[in-house]
């Protein structure tokens, strides 16, 4: 604490405020942590995707089965795949713990009583890491007079469920604008599981089903593709995008209490529950005002901008604050 006298006033400054952002300053300053060391015969990229651990493609390049990946270089630009190659890879997000996938059509078995059945999670690691992202994912059914039911594996718990009904008239399909029941339904998924047991009830012909990224437009490609829709549905697209998440381990429900996860490897790096009722398991995530890889060492680095470091912001706010402050006394002078 200073204290300025000023006549027959004291006037009293606490400095505990510019003692603690001069402390984050310090931090910021802190330089930047150098890059974790790499193997050489890790394949850090395919295509336009890029691969960090605990993904990789060889052997030892990833955290275990489960996270191993296949670059597939007989597609130009190369395609990577889950696992063995069976489900493709979008996009990877090590913070967000998420990996986009394209999902596949679900194909059905028809019973010939007007039901028919199926799965979703084809191609997925048997035990994990991935499960279906229920905030980021939807059901899509487009066709006739049908109803969808989704249940867990075991067909015992409902996940989720939707209906269309769809006028006989072929140009009247060209009014929809909403995938909500008119040749089209749309449904939010309530639990992520890795796999998904489909039911279907009605007229399964002409009846494509999905499992969607909720930021696809489903409603675009309806309308731009009426024709196919209608008529042929063997045109219809084999995959859409999909969103899933991972967990880096699913041994125990939840992060470990008395020691920290030896999954998290990099400083300014800690667990993190998952919070999807239906997997067990945590993510490690890294600290407030870092961002990078925490499963690596040195993984997370501080946050800098454009024009500096953090020292650039919270330096103006304490310069600020100190010219307030001697405005202040000049003034009292005054």
């Amino acid at each position: 604490m200073v204290r300025v006298v000023v006549g027959s006033r004291r006037v009293h400054v606490q400095l505990l405020i510019l003692q603690l952002l001069a402390a984050v300053v310090a931090a910021a300053e802190e330089p930047a942590v150098p890059p974790a060391k790499k193997i050489k015969s890790c394949t850090t990229s395919c295509g336009n995707i890029s691969i960090e651990y605990p993904f990789g493609v060889e052997p030892g390049c990833y955290h275990t089965v489960g996270f191993n990946l296949t670059c597939d270089h007989s597609y130009h630009p190369p395609r990577l795949f889950l696992g063995d190659g069976t489900v493709q890879v979008l996009d990877i997000s090590i913070p967000n713990g998420t990996v986009r996938i394209n999902s596949g059509r679900i194909n059905l078995e028809y019973d010939g009583r007007g039901s028919a059945n199926g799965t979703w999670g084809g191609g997925l690691p048997d035990g994990g890491p991935f499960f279906l992202s229920k905030s980021g994912s939807s059901l899509v059914l487009m066709g006739h007079d049908s109803q969808v039911d989704v249940w867990g594996l075991g067909g015992d718990n409902p996940i989720a469920s939707c209906s269309v009904i769809c006028p006989r008239i072929p140009s009247a399909i060209f009014g929809i604008s909403a995938c909500s029941g008119i040749c089209c339904c749309q449904t939010n998924i309530i639990l992520g599981y890795s796999s998904y047991l489909i039911q279907i009830h009605g007229d399964a012909n002409f009846l494509n089903i999905y499992m969607v990224d909720q930021g696809f437009n489903y409603t675009n490609f309806i309308n731009s593709n009426v024709d196919l829709i209608i008529f042929d549905s063997d045109r219809d697209p084999q995959a859409l995008p999909a969103l899933l998440e991972w967990v880096i381990s699913n041994s125990t429900s939840y992060c470990p209490r008395n020691s920290s996860a030896p999954e998290c490897r990099s400083a300014h790096s800690s667990c993190q529950d998952t919070d999807a009722w239906a997997n067990n398991g945590y993510r490690c995530k890294y600290s407030y005002g870092y961002q990078g890889n925490p499963y690596i060492i040195d993984g997370c680095k501080g946050i800098r901008y454009e024009h500096g470091s953090l020292n650039f912001a919270f330096t103006w706010i304490i310069v600020y604050i100190k010219n307030h402050i001697k405005n202040h006394v000049q003034s009292t002078i005054k």
